[in-house]
């Protein structure tokens, strides 16, 4: 687990530097993906996974210090390990802020959140205050490396956004005729893989060209798979948090419950930014979801 763990987020740290070098001032950065917001997914998993490690060591740093010579060798023992990991989440973190996806910041900002809130309150943490504060303060020292590494341009591209001009938005005009479409079948769906011949039979004079996808998961599987496929996906996300959670919480190894806890922060951030977005349809990112979610299972079950 350590070791897929390591190459996960090499894998992350590699995708933010071609992003960074292949970038140019007119675009968003997109690394090796076409779309940039599908960086932003695949980002999202790593940065999860980041936040596992970074917690692991917070459990676990201070247990050095108890082998550490002097004062000074207790703070090299504890601080750089801990500035590391701050340092690696950071890095992961400004790739999301680089390449400006409003649903990839929205949705690991609201997970970075809860995984906070939900790390502090393990009923095997101890010294609750003590670490929820260092964790606070680790996140927050990664939040201003993301704003200076990402500059003024990310928060510019939110307050741009004007609230009036959303009804116009092309992406909301998909999101109204996918609900259409959904109404041509509402109980089966048109079939999976079939949302472009669904779609074709309500799509407006005024979007022209083939639309392959909802820019939405949840509307996607909705139109294709009727009603009966939304809810078989709700109960197949709802059973992996639940099994997950409870998994979490029996888990008395502090490295093996921070594992876990990467595994419900990536889920929980595809779940929230697929909903305005079609991450699952690009095979890397659904396939990087399982391979994290195994490795969390296989976390849970260590004894």
């Amino acid at each position: 687990r350590r070791v897929f763990a390591a190459a996960l987020l090499t894998t992350g740290v590699v995708q933010v530097a071609l992003a960074a070098i292949l970038k140019s001032p007119a675009e968003r950065a997109h690394g090796t993906f076409v779309n940039p917001n599908h960086l932003a997914a695949y980002l999202e998993i790593i940065l999860a996974v980041a936040f596992g490690a970074l917690w692991a060591e917070i459990l676990t740093n201070r247990e050095r210090a108890r082998r550490a010579e002097g004062r000074a060798d207790m703070m090299e023992k504890r601080l750089l390990p801990l500035a590391g990991f701050v340092l690696l989440w950071g890095v992961i973190a400004a790739g999301i802020g680089l390449n400006q996806s409003k649903g990839g910041i929205l949705a690991a900002g609201l997970t970075i959140l809860v995984l906070v809130a939900m790390a502090s309150a393990h009923r095997r943490t101890r010294s609750r205050p003590r670490v929820a504060l260092v964790a606070s303060l680790a996140i927050l020292g990664g939040i201003v490396f993301v704003a200076a590494t990402a500059g003024t341009t990310t928060l510019r591209r939110f307050l741009e956004a004007n609230p009036r001009e959303m009804g116009n938005d092309v992406r909301v005009e998909l999101w109204k005729n996918s609900v259409l479409a959904w109404r041509e079948f509402p109980l089966l769906g048109s079939g999976l893989g079939t949302f472009r011949e669904a779609f074709r039979r309500v799509q407006p004079r005024d979007i022209i060209g083939r639309v392959e996808h909802a820019h939405s998961d949840s509307l996607q599987l909705l139109v294709t798979g009727g009603t009966i496929g939304a809810v078989l996906g709700v109960c197949l996300f709802a059973s992996l948090f639940v099994v997950l959670f409870r998994a979490w919480r029996a888990q008395k190894h502090r490295e093996e419950s921070a594992l876990v806890l990467a595994g419900i922060g990536a889920l929980l951030a595809l779940a929230v930014h697929g909903l305005v977005d079609f991450n699952l349809s690009i095979p890397i990112i659904p396939a990087t979801l399982a391979c994290v979610l195994g490795m969390a299972w296989a976390a849970g079950g260590h004894r």
